[in-house]
């Protein structure tokens, strides 16, 4: 899976840019990339960068909001979910920490920003 970035220019000139979840199939032997998640226009989606991340789910949603906060300049991103199987692609992706709860990163000074991308209705009650 990649982010896969295209732009379109208005009648007045502008160019809006989008951004959507991809990736490449074959299709008569050519490769064709396909969109999986539309995730909108560029400007609507950008994060505010903030010094350190925490996010909770390391499914693909977790991991694309890791990768387009990296992206933007955001510093440290922590990673926690309960499934560990999930960490090593964490890691592999970019997360500096990844744990099986936030109590085990041991940062009793917290985290600019906490983003929930679970499917749980209580992800806080994980860790």
């Amino acid at each position: 899976m990649f982010l896969r970035f295209t732009s379109r220019t208005n009648a007045d000139g502008s160019v809006v840019r989008y951004v959507a979840l991809a990736h490449n199939r074959r299709v008569d032997g050519r490769i064709k990339p396909d969109v999986l998640m539309n995730l909108g226009r560029v400007d609507q989606v950008d994060v505010e960068v903030a010094g350190d991340y925490l996010i909770y789910g390391a499914g693909t949603m977790g991991l694309l909001l890791a990768q387009l906060a990296k992206d933007a300049g955001a510093g440290q991103i922590d990673i926690v979910d309960t499934n560990s199987g999930r960490h090593a692609l964490a890691t592999r992706l970019g997360a500096d920490h990844v744990a099986t709860s936030a109590t085990a990163l041991d940062r009793p000074q917290g985290w600019d920003v906490v983003i929930d991308a679970t499917a749980r209705p209580d992800p806080a009650r994980g860790g």
